[in-house]
């Protein structure tokens, strides 16, 4: 990769380093070593789905610092990306900052019509105790999957409580 980089022939690195990653998909140090180099290489584009990449595999492994830290790159290059800011919440929803989570996902309407949008709304609703915003949601979640009854579990135990 690195001859290929000298003879400025970033094509063929790229395409080496796509190949690196694709030997250890979930190792989040290539995969932030290959969004920078997208970064450095002008690709733009390639780098936000590549720091998107990395959040993604990052928040999977439980690293939030390297999750956030790849997410705002990802942001920086595309702030609009429906996958960053779904990302966003997911990475507010691991840390309990339910506001947050809520806050994100208002922040992008199309997001709370995708299935994981709504469950993560719904799960931000039921820990901060609102009841009837849950309420709204709880049939829709439950009906998008309807083998998981965790979302209407959460919900029955939360009228319980109250």
């Amino acid at each position: 990769m690195d001859f290929y980089k000298k003879k400025n022939q970033l094509d063929k690195a790229l395409e080496i380093f796509r190949k690196i990653v694709g030997l250890d998909p979930e190792n989040v140090n290539y995969r932030q070593r290959f969004a920078e180099f997208c970064e450095q290489a002008g690709r733009k584009g390639e780098a936000a789905l590549a720091y998107a990449d990395t959040a993604e595999v990052a928040l999977r492994r439980g690293d939030a610092a390297a999750a956030e830290a790849a997410l705002q790159k990802a942001a920086g290059f595309d702030p609009q990306s429906q996958r960053v800011h779904l990302l966003r919440a997911r990475l507010a929803s691991r840390k309990k900052d339910w506001g947050q989570v809520e806050k994100v996902l208002d922040s992008v309407p199309a997001l709370k019509a995708t299935p994981e949008g709504r469950q993560l709304l719904l799960e931000a609703y039921v820990a901060s105790q609102k009841l009837e915003a849950a309420e709204k949601l709880v049939g829709e979640v439950f009906s998008a999957n309807p083998g998981d009854f965790s979302p209407l579990a959460s919900y029955a135990t939360m009228c319980a409580e109250r």
